[in-house]
């Protein structure tokens, strides 16, 4: 068996070794792979983990804000549909004003002539 060297602390390692990923590539000796690259490994996952949480926190943070806009939009869009509403109410009863009066009163009395 070929002897290796660890790529972290330059020593003779004794067996197999370790993979000395994520701190480098190649293989490492036991107490480097117990003391250096199994810290690292975790430091690693907890970097990532609060990583992940931060970008999960700014997710949620943008998706509040945006339901929030859509909301603001929606009454203003319920507001101006509202007042065209009342601007399409108060042409027609300028325009129809007559024809209208005429037709509740044909309607009444044949509402009348019914109960009569």
């Amino acid at each position: 068996m070929k002897q290796e060297k660890c790529v972290l602390c330059f020593e003779k390692i004794e067996g197999f070794g370790n993979n000395a990923m994520p701190l480098a590539e190649g293989r490492c000796c036991d107490l480097c792979n117990i003391t250096k690259v199994i810290p690292g490994r975790i430091k690693a996952l907890e970097d990532y983990e609060k990583t992940r949480n931060e970008a999960r926190s700014e997710y949620e943070k943008a998706i509040k804000d945006h339901k929030e806009r859509m909301f603001k939009i929606n009454e203003e869009l319920d507001d101006f549909i509202a007042s065209f509403k009342d601007a399409i109410i108060a042409d027609f009863i300028y325009k129809y004003h007559d024809e209208w009066i005429k037709f509740v009163k044909e309607q009444y009395e044949d509402y009348r002539d019914e109960q009569i």
